[in-house]
């Protein structure tokens, strides 16, 4: 039997009160704009807020691009492109600073935070890459001893290696890759 009216038509739909409905909009929204706000698809990844430019781009320990002339912010298609090509990282040298010649051998374990800068009016997007270890904080606790806990802080704020340690910081090229 074919439904006649648009009631009959509807009549499996949930069916959603005022309120219920402004919820289920809310909750839509939500998920909208989590799903615009998740630009790193690697969970040991971070697009850094533009704010941060200025100072993850002033390591202490290694050269880094200081001398940008503006910030961009990514797009979440090119920030996936990005990480689909780490594998050619693996075939850089470093050319400047500390160990020449040196290769990063497995740079998707490193956690890594992104921010787009333009360098001779190039759009570039910088990784600062570093060990898990800079991730774990320490609190004090009541009796004055310490515990270490995983932190976020990384995933807001620029991490600045200064005196060695197993960091490094690459260029990357949207229109080139």
């Amino acid at each position: 039997m074919t439904p006649t009216t648009s009631e009959e038509q509807f009549k499996y739909l949930p069916k959603f009160s005022k309120g219920n409905f402004t919820v289920f909009l809310y909750a839509f929204w939500l998920l909208f704009m989590f799903s615009l706000s998740v630009f790193a698809q690697r969970e040991k990844s971070v697009l850094l807020p533009e704010s941060e430019a200025k100072k993850v781009t002033n390591q202490c320990s290694r050269p880094s691009p200081e001398n940008f002339s503006a910030t961009w912010l990514p797009s979440k298609e090119e920030i996936i492109e990005m990480e689909a090509n780490f594998s050619k990282i693996k075939k850089l040298k470093v050319k400047k600073c500390c160990i020449r010649g040196a290769q990063i051998e497995n740079p998707e374990n490193f956690h890594m935070q992104y921010v787009g800068i333009v360098i001779g009016g190039k759009k570039l997007i910088y990784i600062n890459a570093f060990p898990g270890s800079l991730t774990i904080g320490l609190r004090q606790n009541e009796d004055s001893t310490f515990t270490s806990e995983k932190s976020d802080h990384w995933k807001t704020s620029a991490i600045i290696v200064c005196d060695g340690g197993n960091a490094w910081g690459a260029l990357y090229n949207p229109k080139t890759k």
